[in-house]
């Protein structure tokens, strides 16, 4: 009931269409004629169907996206994993080249021809050795530290003999660094060492000197290896190059940091007194696998 001019209203109606009648009332309680009018109350933007429907779409719109996307991410990593799986095995076949085998071989008959049968069986059984260390690290995506080193020292000893002992080395390892708790990627310290050998100290007038420091520093491991060379000219470059295993070892480092951002890096810098290579390795990203 309202007195005639003033407004009425009607809270909360849903939705919908509505018929309003209206009675009107004389002063003396007489009623008048009725009146009757329609109208519609709309609902609002986000409740109509077509909203539903849009937001429907986009939704599932989004949905196809965000699975087509992890696919491609699925897809991309199974590729970037399988290249790795690749190299690494062609880093372990270029570890073990037939012009590698070939001058073993040849070392440990020129043993035997020269009655050193000891050397031979030595030389023999670091051989078998290495072919075997080289053949477990090649079926893990890591390897410890320590049995890198192992592995590498066995290398560089085979080499040494092989080149008459022309050369020597040693490996510094930092205080507090423990070596057998520390992974890194298989074969990733021997091809920069072979290469520091045959490019390097190999056939120089002096004494030939190659130094492997490692260090941690912070979550950083340093792999510092350091000759007294050729040094890289023109000619040693071209032939630094070649250095297959180097060549795969680096791209399979830059793989890694394809799927994970910058792990692994390698300076080089070299002079008339001989090489400087530098690897870092981001240490909390590389776990066993």
């Amino acid at each position: 009931l309202t007195m005639n001019g003033e407004p009425f209203k009607y809270n909360q109606l849903q939705p919908n269409n509505y018929i309003l009648q209206v009675k009107g009332m004389n002063s003396d309680g007489r009623c008048v004629n009725q009146n009757q009018f329609s109208f519609t109350i709309s609902p609002p933007w986000y409740q109509t169907i077509w909203f539903y429907l849009l937001f429907t779409f986009c939704v599932g719109s989004l949905i196809i996206l965000l699975y087509k996307w992890r696919i491609r991410q699925i897809k991309h990593k199974y590729i970037i994993q399988t290249e790795i799986s690749n190299l690494q095995r062609s880093a372990l076949q270029a570890q073990m080249n037939p012009h590698f085998i070939f001058n073993c071989l040849n070392s440990i008959q020129n043993f035997i021809m020269q009655n050193e049968k000891m050397e031979a069986m030595d030389y023999l059984n670091r051989f078998a050795n290495l072919i075997r260390q080289n053949l477990d690290a090649s079926t893990s995506n890591t390897i410890l530290l320590s049995d890198e080193l192992d592995m590498l020292k066995n290398y560089i000893e085979l080499e040494q003999m092989r080149f008459n002992l022309t050369f020597d080395y040693t490996i510094n390892i930092g205080d507090k660094l423990d070596i057998g708790s520390i992974y890194i990627p298989p074969l990733l310290i021997q091809p920069f060492v072979e290469n520091a050998i045959l490019h390097g100290v190999a056939g120089i007038e002096e004494r030939g000197k190659i130094q492997i420091d490692i260090s941690k520093e912070h979550q950083y491991l340093y792999i510092h290896i350091i000759d007294n060379g050729r040094g890289i000219n023109d000619n040693q470059k071209d032939k630094m190059h070649k250095s297959h295993a180097m060549k795969i070892t680096s791209q399979r480092l830059d793989y890694i940091n394809s799927v994970k951002d910058k792990l692994y890096n390698i300076n080089t810098t070299s002079s008339e007194k001989g090489t400087h290579i530098t690897i870092s390795v981001y240490l909390p990203d590389v776990v066993k696998s």
